[in-house]
């Protein structure tokens, strides 16, 4: 995906470096949250994160962990009596097919919307890989440890990333499938 590509009305041309304004075709800048964005109107700040998505990792990785060790209990309770070296094979399948989803354009424009990835554009295939291969890792620490250690595990990623970046996995779901305003704002640090 080249940025000339983005659908959000933003070309490259309109792109400049770090910290400085994004000019989108409504003649607003919009704050992307979390980084340090200051103000929503015409001479807003909005620090430009588009390159985040383009390294091997992200904050996001870590909810990727946790996609494999939600997708090991998942399919361990609906699908106990499959072997575990296929059920593996289901949750790569379904970490795989979410993140060809989560790169289309309908769920980047929900994304937009609904939550404070106003600068998200999508993963790059590198990312895409690295984000499968945390839910393996995810689904390999639920299939070793103890059950125990998995919740904990759980519980540790979604409190350090909410403290971190004012985002996880919880909120992320909860924002994309029923977003609340009060939220939004605590997740813009306002």
């Amino acid at each position: 995906m080249t940025l000339r590509r983005l659908s959000f009305g933003v070309n490259h041309a309109d792109i400049q470096a770090y910290g400085q304004e994004v000019r989108r075709p409504d003649n607003h800048h919009h704050c992307c949250g979390g980084a340090g964005g200051i103000g929503d109107g015409p001479r807003a700040v909005v620090p430009v994160r588009l390159h985040q998505v383009q390294h091997l990792t992200d904050w996001y990785t870590f909810s990727h962990v946790l996609h494999g060790i939600g997708f090991y209990f998942l399919l361990w309770l609906v699908a106990r009596r499959l072997d575990p070296s296929w059920r593996f094979v289901l949750a790569v399948l379904l970490e795989a097919t979410w993140e060809v989803a989560e790169n289309r354009p309908i769920i980047i424009n929900r994304y937009r919307a609904a939550t404070i990835a106003l600068d998200y554009f999508g993963d790059s295939i590198v990312n895409s890989m690295a984000d499968i291969f945390a839910m393996i890792l995810g689904f390999w620490i639920a299939r070793k440890a103890p059950a125990w250690v998995s919740v904990a595990v759980f519980l540790g990623v979604e409190i350090a990333l909410a403290a971190a970046i004012r985002d996880n996995l919880t909120l992320n779901i909860m924002m994309l499938i029923h977003p609340l305003e009060a939220v939004k704002r605590w997740q813009l640090g306002r």
